[in-house]
């Protein structure tokens, strides 16, 4: 009798049994439409307008364009023959000449670097630079001769001046050069002569020399076989007449016509 109480109370007791939770439905998908061919994206309409160039970026700044070269003259000058003329003053007196009608009238002095001159030039240039830069040798011999007085009473100096050296031609513009020469001098023959009273007395009594000429000027090559310059010169140069020595160092200027083979 006292097992059925007992046996209710173990019953009372023991835990309900839970229930696992339930979860919730998923939703339905909705159904799937048919892609609607109208609403595709339509191309943007044409415009007139011309597509703007695109913008320069840093490196294309940055980028010059190499300048160009000078240009190459057409024509160099090339070997070949020329004249020149020319006057030059300058140097030490060497004689003086008065009227003798007129003994203390003015006197008339001859110096040794005095006279027009005219020589037969040479140049060879075997030498030209991809910019036509010349390189050559330049030689020279001709006559320089000056007078002063009259009849009744003068002198005059006679000179064969010969002369070698280098020549440089620098383009400018065009067919046109800077000429630059340096070299040596000297004078192979020499002749003073005086007047006086109708007597004329000549003396070659001169020693040779040895000097330096520089030249500075201009040439246009005015053909492929002909051209013209003109040109300032300087001469360091001494004479020795009778055993005395005199300075006739002089500045001229000169024009040249040259012929080129």
């Amino acid at each position: 009798m006292l097992l059925a109480p007992i046996a209710a109370l173990l019953t009372l007791a023991e835990p309900a049994a839970i229930d696992p939770p339930v979860e919730p439905l998923a939703p339905p998908a909705p159904a799937t439409q048919p892609p609607d061919d109208s609403a595709s994206t339509a191309p943007p309409p044409p415009t007139d307008a011309a597509p703007s160039p695109p913008s320069p970026t840093a490196e294309t700044v940055d980028e010059t364009d190499p300048a160009p070269p000078p240009a190459v003259p057409s024509v160099r000058p090339s070997s070949g023959l020329g004249l020149e003329f020319g006057y030059a003053r300058g140097g030490d007196r060497i004689v003086s000449v008065t009227d003798p009608a007129f003994p203390m009238g003015p006197e008339k002095s001859l110096k040794a670097g005095d006279g027009v001159f005219f020589a037969l030039a040479g140049s060879w240039m075997p030498y030209w630079s991809k910019r036509s830069v010349g390189l050559g040798v330049y030689a020279r011999i001709g006559a320089k001769f000056v007078i002063v007085g009259d009849d009744n009473a003068g002198a005059s100096f006679l000179r064969c001046p010969l002369a070698v050296g280098a020549q440089l031609l620098l383009p400018i513009v065009g067919r046109t050069y800077a000429v630059g020469r340096l070299g040596l001098i000297t004078e192979v023959v020499d002749e003073l002569a005086t007047r006086r009273g109708g007597i004329l007395q000549a003396s070659q009594d001169f020693s040779p020399t040895l000097g330096q000429f520089i030249d500075a000027g201009l040439h246009w090559a005015a053909t492929e076989h002909s051209g013209v310059g003109a040109v300032v010169r300087y001469e360091r140069l001494d004479v020795s007449y009778s055993g005395v020595t005199a300075s006739a160092n002089n500045l001229g200027v000169l024009a040249s016509a040259l012929l080129s083979f």
